[in-house]
């Protein structure tokens, strides 16, 4: 596709394919160019395991991965995109 860039889709299998522990397929899933933005929300086996990535087309603008640790029980996502402006 354009500049070699993977569509969501194809680079969520290569990382399905790819990734042998939840840490290594949440880093994955925040590398590769990308063709559209998105976010991904990945679940482990374990407590703790679970993140929301935020995704742009290329890496060096992704937003924030949001992980769940032991003081917080959920990770929560709205439909404000981190790289839009904010209105108020």
């Amino acid at each position: 596709l354009l500049f070699k860039a993977m569509t969501p889709a194809q680079h969520l299998r290569t990382v399905f394919e790819s990734a042998t522990t939840y840490d290594d397929a949440i880093t994955a899933l925040g590398q590769t160019d990308l063709i559209n933005p998105i976010y991904y929300i990945a679940g482990g086996r374990t407590g703790n395991e679970g993140s929301v990535v935020a995704r742009a087309r290329e890496p060096k603008n992704n937003g924030p991965i949001r992980t769940l640790n032991n003081t917080d029980w959920f990770v929560a996502e709205t439909n404000y995109d981190w790289y839009a402006t904010c209105l108020r």
